[in-house]
């Protein structure tokens, strides 16, 4: 082999080293940027301040406290992407396949809703209403909440324990 044959074979592979390198920083620069979604379900309830009603949540609630009409469940999308996310929907989905929407009842809170970069968004039931239709409906644990996109996207997370313990519990 002489000099020339070694360059050559030099430049072939930082060419090769670079390609890879870029494709794959191409690959993770794609990857990055898709959209995501972080979902929680909590309790909520209506506080006025200031004369002005808004939603508090807390992932506890105070037994006496389930039974009041004014109780909410609370799902909450987080755009953990880099992409907008629009919503079309959301509620809560079953171990059968079977689902009950929210349609963002009440506070301004309805769909379809876009969140961009960070932000986040939610919807709601009454406790009791819902409660009173899984019971009926004989739901069993898991249970899932969902978002779907307008794209046809679904989003889910199941449902924390302590949550579900709550909703199927005789009253």
């Amino acid at each position: 082999m002489n000099t020339m044959d070694f360059v050559t074979l030099g430049v072939a592979i930082y060419a090769a080293l670079a390609a890879t390198i870029v494709g794959c920083w191409t690959a993770y620069g794609v990857w990055r940027d898709r959209s995501s979604m972080k979902i929680d379900v909590r309790f909520g309830y209506v506080i006025a301040a200031g004369g002005h009603p808004y939603l508090k949540v807390s992932p506890d609630v105070v037994p006496e406290e389930i039974f009041e009409e004014n109780t909410r469940l609370v799902i909450t999308a987080r755009n953990t992407g880099r992409r907008p996310i629009h919503l079309s929907g959301g509620g809560l989905r079953y171990k059968d396949g079977t689902q009950t929407g929210f349609m963002g009842e009440g506070l301004g809170k309805t769909f379809p809703l876009s969140l961009d970069e960070g932000k986040s968004g939610d919807t709601w039931s009454y406790l009791s209403r819902t409660r009173k239709r899984l019971i009926r409906e004989g739901i069993k644990p898991p249970i899932w909440a969902y978002f779907q996109t307008e794209a046809g996207r679904t989003y889910k997370s199941k449902v924390s324990k302590k949550i579900v313990k709550v909703l199927l519990a005789d009253s």
